[in-house]
């Protein structure tokens, strides 16, 4: 019965299994009992010894498997001192066998005993041993048996008992296909594998089956290669190894082919008809020389539209239907009346004796007449010379300061000439062409013959419905006036007058022209035409000409922008490790024989297992860090080397299972020193050292099974982690599992980090473009270029060194990188620049910079005990028609004021603090300064002297250097170097320099701008020369 117990294990060399009838294979050991119908598997030459249920021995031996029947029992059973046929005898055996001579020849007598001893009574017998020829079964085709089965095999003393091997795979689909893939096909496993694992493809998804095969479905219209993996893994779940499975999408899925047929309109008869023309010349100056064959007779109805009578010029009669255009020579019939001979009547000369009476010279005195002039003259006007009025000199403008601004030319001049009659007036009309102003409304224009400032007459310029000299009108409507200047009336001859423009509001200057062509966005101007006419005392008035005709020109208005600098210092913090040093803890065996030992040395630690010339580990230190070496931030850097030495042992030795590697250093952070120890767990996997070392099945496995562990080291204020990053292999990869080649020795570098965690640097600010009278665009007035061809008005622009936070009003926040950090070195400086551009209503746009130098400076701790974080600020503005520009300087803390600073931005502290703003050297555009808790904890002072010019000399009046308001909040102190200011008070092209003292009101409770200076003198919060 197949459930009946036939044999008992008594001794096994070696590896064997039991198999069942359903295929499940289990590890057989002494005391294991074995049923009837079970099949004895001995995958490398092992020998299995049983004991029968008679209690007769079993010798299982140099087959690799034997199903266990009672017929093959009672077959094979022999007694104690049988044995197997020698070697050399096989031959003759396997001969006989073959029906070459008799068995019995060749066999001795006692091979033939069924109850024999060994000894001579017990000759004759049915039982043959034979010696047979290693065979393989798929299920344990890794395996190979010894080449020696006296030999005492080698193996590890271990849970795990086979080798397992998923081997790559490649399939091909269509585009948009699924394909289903039995990737464990040819797969190596012993006690067969159940899919736990996959990895989805990059261009498609992956599924596992039940039946553990996987379906692979590319993406929507994927052409190409894709691969995925999957790890397959023992039924008892030890062991496990992963393929790659390659998929190829080939081919568009056949689509149905495009229909010609929407396309019958093609032959269209329609174009056929068109010759027809063509033949009508033809016709017309065949008609003209037969005129006379009276075509007009036949009007023929048959317009047969045929085409082609061009191949038959000569039936005339067929275009005669055509002839009806010939009526045309009916007026030849004018000729017809041939009565020229009418003219013959020549004899008419008869009255040619008439000129007889021409001796009489009478009427020769008439041409006395001929010497009087007409009296009367029109005048005309001789030139007019043009102008132009700039957006800038409006009382929002910029001035002068405006990027691409043209000189204004607000007055001209008209000359005339009346002639001989005097002058009666002078009028002016424009053409808009049409100009706008920034709103949209149309410019009109009407001409006023009281207007203008001395009453001579003006051409307005006016939106709206209601023209200037009519009751209602909106003075903010009033766009240009085109005066002219006072003229007497009266006189005759050449003259001339002078006009003079005035511009009230902007216009918008628009990107394309009236037919829809792109202009230059930048400095663009637009203009008017005006036309004049001179009228004398008797209502002649001039003609028009280009020479009556001027243009007035409206220059552009430009924003202004400035180049906003700033310096971020950037703590830099020095790392070291020195006295690196190692050990083993936490070390455990397999069972076996022998032991696992371990020693060190001045350059490194050891393990040995399986005798001297046995496997072990070698752990080298990195040279460089048994002394004092320095380390970067956030960067991998090797601890040592480990070397497993992969060499044969024996099979019942003992071999290492999992240690400890301590590693201890000294780390040394900004001169503070901290003792570290970190432990790495290994876990070592021996297999079969069979001398194959190019089959990955023998491969040593080392594997660290603590890979995410981090350590977290505290440094004075600063912290970093601590960890070991895994192997670096020979491939330049990191993992955290090495395999070992058999026989040989392999070398993994240890990697370890040492990571930052505290903030990175920052720093905020804004940029303050002067959009001048056009004010800013409606949206996206301020912009940014993101560096990859397009601009944005608000999100993160990525830099070389960190990344750039903006918002649409111009405030930004720049936070360095963690790797551009630690990439800076203490003295080094690197530069940030970040191009931003301003808008105005009317589309102009200006260009301009942030540059954000980034320098690296010590992280030495402070006298607080906090970092010396400190952020410098710079900038540089220029003076007006002076080669030196302003220049202040300032450091502050970021922890004392809560947040980093913009760049321009002061900040006074608890002390008394002295602001200095000098001239410099340096070139640069305008850029206000903004000094926050200025007088809030101290005596804080402004000190002007070296920015001020000649303030000192005698008589000299500070109201013409200094304009100082307030808004409410903030009290603003306008700058003019040089004293600009005397004759032009605030003048916004004279600002050299803008001051803001945030949250300070010194204005109020003062009559004029003199008693503020003074009050600001004499409570010291102001130093200048006087």
């Amino acid at each position: 019965m197949a459930d009946s117990a036939i044999a008992t294990v008594v001794a096994v060399t070696g590896t064997a299994y039991a198999r069942n009838e359903n295929g499940e294979l289990r590890e057989i050991k002494p005391g294991d009992v074995l049923l009837e119908g079970e099949t004895v598997v001995t995958p490398d030459g092992g020998t299995v010894e049983l004991a029968l249920a008679d209690g007769s021995p079993f010798l299982v031996s140099e087959v690799p498997e034997m199903t266990l029947t009672r017929d093959i029992v009672a077959e094979r059973a022999a007694g104690a001192d049988e044995s197997a046929v020698e070697d050399e005898s096989v031959a003759a055996v396997l001969a006989a066998l073959e029906g070459d001579g008799d068995i019995g020849d060749v066999l001795d007598a006692p091979a033939a005993g069924a109850q024999g001893t060994g000894t001579e009574a017990s000759e004759g017998s049915s039982f043959v041993r034979l010696t047979r020829v290693i065979e393989e079964t798929p299920e344990l085709s890794g395996l190979a048996a010894l080449s020696d089965p006296q030999a005492a095999l080698e193996v590890e003393q271990s849970d795990e008992i086979l080798p397992v091997d998923a081997i790559d795979d490649q399939a091909e689909t269509g585009q948009n296909q699924s394909v289903v893939i039995n990737v464990q096909n040819n797969d190596i496993f012993t006690e067969g594998s159940t899919l736990t694992g996959i990895t989805q493809a990059a261009n498609g998804t992956v599924t596992i089956n039940p039946d553990n095969t996987v379906t692979y479905t590319p993406n929507e219209g994927f052409l190409g290669e894709d691969t995925f993996t999957y790890t397959a893994t023992t039924p008892d779940g030890t062991n496990q190894d992963t393929a790659v499975v390659t998929v190829i999408v080939t081919g568009p899925a056949t689509e149905p082919e495009p229909e010609p047929e929407p396309e019958p309109e093609i032959p269209v008869p329609e174009p056929e008809p068109e010759p027809e023309p063509e033949p009508e010349p033809e016709p017309e100056p065949e008609p003209e020389p037969e005129p006379e064959p009276e075509p007009e007779p036949e009007p023929e109805p048959e317009p047969e539209p045929e085409p082609e009578p061009e191949p038959e010029p000569e039936p005339e009669p067929e275009p005669e239907p055509e002839p009806e255009p010939e009526p045309e020579p009916e007026p030849e019939p004018e000729p017809e009346p041939e009565p020229e001979p009418e003219p013959e009547p020549e004899p008419e000369p008869e009255p040619e004796p008439e000129p007889e009476p021409e001796p009489e010279p009478e009427p020769e005195p008439e041409p006395e007449p001929e010497p009087e002039p007409e009296p009367d003259s029109e005048p005309v006007v001789t030139a007019a010379t043009n102008t132009l009025v700039d957006e800038d000199d409006l009382p929002a403008g910029i001035g002068d300061a405006a990027p691409g601004d043209d000189d204004s030319v607000p007055t001209g001049t008209i000359r005339f000439d009346t002639g001989g009659d005097n002058l009666q007036s002078i009028t002016l009309a424009g053409s808009s062409s049409g100009l706008t102003t920034l709103d949209g409304s149309a410019v009109n224009f009407a001409w006023d013959p009281d207007g203008g400032s001395n009453g001579a007459g003006a051409l307005v310029g006016y939106t709206g419905s209601t023209a200037p000299t009519e009751p209602g009108f909106d003075a903010g409507n009033l766009v240009v006036t085109v005066s002219l200047d006072s003229y007497t009336a009266g006189t005759a001859g050449e003259g001339e007058v002078g006009y003079s423009v005035d511009l009230h509001q902007p216009l918008a200057h628009p990107a394309v022209d009236g037919q829809g062509n792109p202009v230059d966005a930048f400095e663009n101007n637009v203009s008017f035409d005006v036309s004049v006419t001179v009228t004398d005392v008797d209502g002649d008035t001039s003609p028009a000409s280009a020479a009556s005709t001027f243009t007035v020109t409206i220059d552009d208005d430009m924003p202004v922008t400035s180049a906003v600098t700033g310096v971020l210092e950037v703590p830099v913090s020095e790392l070291e490790i020195g006295g690196l040093s190692g050990g083993w803890d936490g070390l455990t065996t397999t069972s076996g024989t022998g032991s696992v030992t371990t020693s060190a040395d001045s350059e490194g630690i050891y393990i040995q297992w399986g005798g001297s010339s046995g496997s072990g580990y070698d752990f080298h230190y990195a040279e460089s860090l048994t002394g004092s070496t320095g380390v970067v931030a956030d960067s991998q850097f090797t601890l040592g080397t480990l070397t497993h030495n992969n060499f044969r042992i024996s099979a019942s030795a003992k071999t290492l299972d999992t240690v400890e590697l301590d590693v201890s250093f000294t780390l040394v952070i900004d001169g503070i020193e901290t003792q570290v120890t970190t432990t790495v767990g290994l876990r070592h996997t021996e297999t079969p050292n069979n001398g194959e070392p190019t089959d990955p099945v023998n491969d040593d496995l080392i594997q660290i099974s603590n890979p995410n562990q981090v350590q977290l080291i505290t440094v004075g204020d600063r912290e970093y982690e601590l960890s070991i990053k895994g192997f670096l292999d020979g491939s330049g990869n990191l993992v955290t599992t090495a395999r070992t080649t058999e026989t040989e020795s392999s070398s993994f570098q240890l990697v370890a980090e040492i990571a930052s965690t505290d903030d990175l640097p920052s720093t905020s600010g804004a940029v303050e473009p002067d959009f001048g009278a056009d004010g800013p665009a409606q949206d996206g007035s301020i912009s940014w270029d993101t560096g990859s061809g397009s601009v944005t008005a608000s999100g993160t622009i990525t830099g070389s060194h960190g990344s750039l936070v903006v918002k649409p009003d111009g405030s930004y926040t720049y936070t360095m990188s963690r790797e551009g950090r630690d990439s800076l070195g203490e003295g080094e400086s690197v530069e940030e620049v970040f191009t931003y551009y301003a808008t105005d209503a009317d589309g102009d746009r200006v260009e301009s910079t942030v540059t954000l130098t980034l320098q690296g400076v010590a992280n030495a701790p402070g006298d607080d005990g906090g970092s010396a974080n400190a952020v410098s600020f710079s900038a540089s503005v220029p003076v007006l028609e002076r080669e030196a520009p302003v220049e202040r300087e300032q450091d502050t803390d970021p922890e004392e004021s809560g947040d980093a600073l913009p760049a321009g931005t002061l900040v006074g502290t608890l002390e008394d603090d002295v602001f200095v703003f000098s001239l410099s050297a340096e070139g640069g555009a305008p850029e206000d300064s903004t000094i926050l808790e200025f007088g809030a904890q101290g005596n804080d002072v402004l000190d002007l002297r070296d920015l001020l010019q000649g303030e000192e000399a005698d008589g000299a009046d500070l109201t013409s250097y200094l304009d100082i308001s307030s808004n409410g909040t903030d009290t603003v102190i306008k700058v003019s170097v040089d004293g600009d200011f005397k004759s032009n008070p605030g003048d916004h092209a004279k600002v050299d320099q803008t001051i803001r003292l945030e949250g300070v009101d010194l204005v109020s409770g003062h009559d004029d701008m003199a008693s503020v200076i003074q009050s600001m003198l004499d409570s010291g919060k102001l130093t200048i020369d006087q």
